[in-house]
């Protein structure tokens, strides 16, 4: 996938609003760099999940420790946006809303 649609007023939305003032700016770097990274990999297979190491979210996201990260994608499960599951050293996230805002 090329793209995916970015509201211009996401900073507006009461979710988005909430993780900056809870979590500050890693809050929207974590939503939006896991959404660029869910985007990048995306397949349209009945079930796909995406599958990242810790580590690897870590890297990306460039945290010397992930526990801010965790934080808030725990943050991001409880709200009900995304539903996520924490495996040993792997983290498998789910969009639900990820159709609606894909190019293709």
């Amino acid at each position: 996938m090329k793209w995916f649609k970015h509201i211009s007023d996401s900073l507006d939305d009461p979710f988005i609003f909430e993780l900056v003032s809870k979590f500050g700016g890693d809050g929207y770097l974590v939503f939006f760099g896991i959404l660029e990274i869910y985007s990048r990999e995306f397949k349209t297979e009945l079930g796909w999940n995406l599958k990242v190491t810790r580590a690897y979210l870590r890297q990306k996201l460039q945290k010397r420790q992930d526990t801010l990260v965790i934080n808030c994608l725990k943050h991001i499960q409880n709200s009900g946006k995304w539903k996520i599951d924490f495996v040993e050293g792997q983290i498998i996230i789910f969009i639900p809303k990820f159709t609606e805002i894909m190019d293709e």
